[in-house]
């Protein structure tokens, strides 16, 4: 993949979208975007700020987020992004696989729809939670009928589901808030193992690619470390005698 090609394609249908919109006074969408292509979007905001826009996902910490373009106050009415959810369910709890990410992903795209289609995919007590644009969700609901080996029903839930993040509390010592130091905490990793991540544009910050690793972390910030996880930095607690910083961290599970 040439990702130099790709950014520069999605600047043009960005710049694109923002213009009809503007133009038409009509909301306009891009697909579903990674944490990369919502890094371009970040950088290039100037380059559209004649349009209002931001980025949804369908639930709050999504991952992957359509950019929205317009809004009430300029268009004179309220229009909500067409991202819609499909519940599919095992028919059977009890002979049921216990089913991962990967395997509803791969379910899905095995009917040939693709990934710009989909957004997160969040799993509660092994059901699966499909977030998609609106004109794909009737087509799961309608031909998806087995994940990995578990018949599963769909059903495109008319509101999105209320599904609370799952964290797994994390605290430690480091002895300062760098970027660096922070993920190492987080993923038990060594201060000199978390570089490479940075270094390699797999570190994203509240939404944005960041290599640097010095970067002082702040209360709230959300880092997303591809390959290994996500989690919220929730800021210093205390201070040793040795002035080590005492973080705490809410790590996504």
């Amino acid at each position: 993949m040439d990702k130099g090609k790709d950014a520069l394609i999605l600047k043009k249908r960005l710049l694109e979208l923002s213009d009809k919109a503007y133009q038409q006074s009509r909301y306009m969408y891009t697909t579903f975007l990674d944490l990369y292509e919502q890094s371009i979007y970040q950088e290039e905001r100037s380059s559209f700020s004649h349009v209002t826009s931001h980025l949804y996902g369908g639930h709050p910490y999504a991952d992957r987020q359509l950019v929205c373009f317009g809004s009430e106050e300029v268009f004179g009415y309220g229009e909500e992004p067409p991202i819609a959810c499909v519940e599919v369910k095992p028919v059977s709890k009890k002979f049921a696989d216990d089913l991962t990410h990967r395997d509803f992903l791969g379910a899905i795209m095995n009917l040939g729809i693709e990934r710009s289609m989909l957004g997160d995919i969040l799993i509660s007590d092994n059901i699966g939670y499909v977030f998609c644009l609106e004109h794909i969700a009737d087509v799961i609901a309608d031909q998806l009928f087995k994940v990995k080996h578990t018949m599963v029903t769909c059903t495109h839930t008319l509101e999105h589901p209320h599904i609370e993040p799952k964290y797994q509390e994390v605290t430690g010592f480091v002895t300062s808030c760098r970027l660096d130091a922070v993920i190492g905490l987080a993923f038990q990793l060594s201060r000199s193992q978390s570089v490479p991540y940075i270094q390699g544009k797999r570190v994203f910050v509240n939404g944005k690619l960041v290599e640097s690793n010095s970067l002082q972390l702040k209360d709230g910030m959300i880092i997303s470390v591809r390959g290994l996880g996500k989690f919220i930095f929730d800021g210093v607690e205390g201070m040793t005698k040795k002035g080590r910083n005492r973080i705490l961290l809410r790590k996504f599970i």
